[in-house]
């Protein structure tokens, strides 16, 4: 089945959506997961009505972020920042 599960986030909430799902999905199947932003050129400064994430830093806290509040400790979770 799946063993590694992406998950792309924007920061928005509407791509937050997808984190109760994905964190589910890890525990059941003892998948593995990727927490995946990428840094656009010259980006806008909101996406869905929200603050954009611009630089690497910035994404990195988000993810970093995300991974405490979604997942369990015990879960696989790696970032990565593009």
């Amino acid at each position: 089945m799946f063993r590694h599960l992406l998950v792309p986030l924007d920061g928005s909430s509407l791509a937050e959506a997808a984190l109760p799902v994905a964190a589910a999905l890890a525990a059941a199947l003892d998948a593995r997961v990727t927490l995946i932003h990428i840094i656009e050129e010259r980006p806008p400064s909101t996406v869905h009505g929200e603050r954009h994430l611009c630089d690497s830093a910035e994404a990195t806290a988000y993810l970093e972020a995300v991974r405490r509040r979604a997942f369990a400790a015990e879960a696989e979770v790696t970032l990565h920042v593009h």
